[in-house]
C-alpha cells in the first residue's frame, strides 16, 4: 500500500503557498516560460523574484510552454511510487495545451494505473486554481475519495 491515498499534480501555474508546494503528496510539473530567445522552466531555472525582475523589464510580455507529455509521464510515475491514487489540475485549456498533454501522458501508463488517476481542466489560471487545489486538499484531509474529490474540482 502506498503512504498517500491521494496524490495531487499540478503545473507550476499555480500559486500556491510555500506550505502547499511542498507538501509531500504535491508534485509540480513545470512550464517553460519563454522571454524572447530565453527559455527558462518554471521554479527550476528560474525562481518568482527573477520571473519578477525580468517581467518588469519584457517587452514583449514572455509567453509559456507547456510540459511535454514525458514531463508528465515522469511525474505520475514518481508519484505513483508514493500515492495509491493521482488528481492532475491543470491550467485552462483554452489558454494551454497543458491539459491535452496531461491526458496524453495519463494514457501512456498500465491499465491499473489509469483507473486511478484523474485529470481535471481547472478552467482557470493562476491563483483561482490555488484556491480550487486548497478546498479539495481540504477535502482530501477530511476523507474524501478521488471520485468525490474529481466532481468538487
Amino acid at each position: 500500500m502506498a503512504k498517500y491515498r491521494i496524490g495531487f499534480i499540478l503545473d507550476s501555474s499555480a500559486d500556491l503557498s510555500e506550505k502547499m508546494d511542498h507538501l509531500p503528496n504535491v508534485f509540480r510539473v513545470p512550464l517553460t516560460i519563454n522571454f524572447g530567445a530565453d527559455k527558462y522552466i518554471d521554479g527550476v531555472t528560474i525562481d518568482k523574484t527573477e520571473f519578477y525582475q525580468k517581467i518588469e523589464k519584457a517587452n514583449p510580455y514572455p509567453k509559456t510552454s507547456p510540459p511535454e507529455v514525458n514531463d508528465f509521464l515522469k511525474i505520475y510515475l514518481q508519484a505513483f511510487e508514493l500515492c495509491d491514487a493521482l488528481l492532475v489540475l491543470t491550467l485552462t485549456s483554452h489558454a494551454s495545451l497543458t491539459y491535452q498533454n496531461a491526458v496524453s501522458a495519463s494514457k501512456l501508463l498500465t491499465a491499473d494505473q489509469l483507473t486511478k488517476i484523474r485529470c481535471v481542466d481547472s478552467k482557470h489560471i493562476g491563483g483561482s486554481i490555488s484556491l480550487i487545489f486548497s478546498r479539495l486538499y481540504r477535502s482530501y484531509e477530511e476523507g474524501y475519495g478521488i471520485g468525490v474529490l474529481n466532481s468538487e474540482a
